[in-house]
């Protein structure tokens, strides 16, 4: 019985950890533009802003609310700081000592 308890929680925790996985995205393949009609003039298109410049800036706030039977509330901010997401928070009705995770 203990050998499927362990090969029961060695399959569970496979799974979980490769549910985390990042997997790099599949190359697109480049479309050639297309040749404009005869006669036709084409104008340049508006360049938009890199993402890049946009995202240095970007802030989101997550408000905890407690569910049926709990008492865990709070709120998380998440922040790109040099390139990278920061996370901080306040959250209180947590048992004291204890490890949590979120993903």
């Amino acid at each position: 019985m203990r050998l499927i308890h362990t090969s029961l929680f060695a399959a569970i925790a496979a799974l979980g950890l490769a549910a985390c996985s990042q997997q790099p995205a599949a190359p697109q393949a480049e479309t050639p533009p297309a040749a404009p009609a005869d006669g036709a003039t084409t104008e340049p298109a508006a360049t938009p802003a890199p993402a890049a410049a946009a995202a240095t800036d970007a802030t989101a706030t997550a408000e905890l609310a407690p569910t049926q039977g709990n008492e865990t509330k709070g709120s998380v901010t998440f922040k790109v700081v040099d390139g990278k997401v920061h996370v901080t928070g306040q959250i209180s009705g947590l048992k004291p000592g204890s490890e949590h995770g979120f993903h």
